[in-house]
């Protein structure tokens, strides 16, 4: 099976987000969870200190600035920074991508660069409703996008992991941006 496409912003914001969510050791992700509640909680007390006029005490401003840093990283919003950095910072992600995926495993190449990976070297996969994202690491992944294939390419890839890949964890993400 070969597909060639080019990635966008959206590609690679999908990908971290589908990691966030569910590529991410469990107890990162109830970390990340419970900043939330604590995020309210915080800007709730400097919020009551605000109203009971300790507005010229530092100790509000810093409620409300930690309440806030928690409350938007529990909610992912460094995701989609990071992902639009990444995308715009790497010249590789900008190519053309060509993708070859057979019973041996992956090969891509995007002119500039190539490479030959065996099913071996990666440890898993996640899939989500947009992406296939292949682990050599716990924070490393080739990222494929769905949108490229047609439904059959899709369905080949899934058996080829399924058959190939050590450890699946075949989940339907949500996909609000």
């Amino acid at each position: 099976m070969t597909a060639t496409f080019h990635y966008t912003s959206d590609d690679y914001r999908n990908a971290f987000r589908t990691h966030l969510q569910i590529g991410v050791r469990p107890y990162v992700r109830w970390l990340r969870r419970g900043f939330i509640p604590l995020g309210v909680l915080i800007c709730l007390m400097g919020g009551f200190l605000l109203l009971a006029g300790a507005s010229r005490d530092m100790i509000v401003w810093v409620c409300l600035l930690i309440g806030v840093l928690l409350l938007w990283t529990g909610m992912g919003c460094s995701y989609r920074r990071a992902a639009k950095a990444q995308f715009e910072k790497t010249r590789l992600a900008r190519e053309e991508y060509r993708l070859e995926v057979n019973d041996s495993g992956l090969k891509i190449d995007c002119g500039i660069a190539s490479g030959e990976t065996n099913w071996k070297a990666y440890t898993r996969y996640v899939e989500s409703n947009d992406t296939f994202l292949l682990y050599t690491s716990p924070a490393l992944f080739v990222i494929i996008p769905k949108r490229v294939l047609q439904p059959e390419q899709i369905d080949e890839i899934r058996n080829l992991l399924k058959n190939n890949v050590s450890r699946d964890i075949p989940v339907n993400v949500r996909t609000t941006t």
